[in-house]
């Protein structure tokens, strides 16, 4: 049985400046499971968990910058 989403994270891009730091990320995760987020130094972990938490800048110039949903 496949439980809805807790979180989840759809073509997800943050920007710093003009800069594009991450590209499309996505990720769900059920109730019940456990999530790592691994990746060498400067991959992208800490800013992909501060631009779910609302904390990195998820937009660049405009443009749409994926969806960050959480039922209730």
């Amino acid at each position: 049985m496949s439980a809805l989403p807790v979180v989840q994270v759809e073509d997800l891009d943050v920007y710093y400046g003009t800069s594009q730091i991450l590209f499309g990320v996505g990720l769900s995760v059920r109730k019940g499971e456990t999530m790592a987020l691994l990746g060498r130094n400067g991959a992208g972990k800490s800013t992909t968990m501060k631009a779910i938490m609302g904390l990195a800048p998820r937009a660049g110039a405009g443009s749409p910058c994926g969806a960050i949903w959480s039922p209730g």
